[in-house]
């Protein structure tokens, strides 16, 4: 979804929303408006900055170095 504008993001998650399967997965690399991340039940992130990741999950993080 990183290469998509806002209204294109939105319509997206729409999209996904409608779909039957009881899990689907979506790897976006930043959405244009905070207020889309809403759109789904659960948000997990991993994010890289130098030498060092940090996974959220749910209520748990965890920071790997290296």
């Amino acid at each position: 979804m990183g290469g998509m504008d806002a209204a294109g993001q939105a319509a997206m998650a729409e999209l996904l929303k409608g779909l039957a399967p009881e899990s689907i997965f979506v790897i976006a690399h930043g959405l244009q408006r905070d207020a889309l991340y809403g759109e789904f039940d659960s948000v997990d992130t991993v994010e890289r900055m130098g030498e060092t990741s940090t996974v959220r999950v749910g209520d748990c993080e965890m920071t790997v170095v290296g």
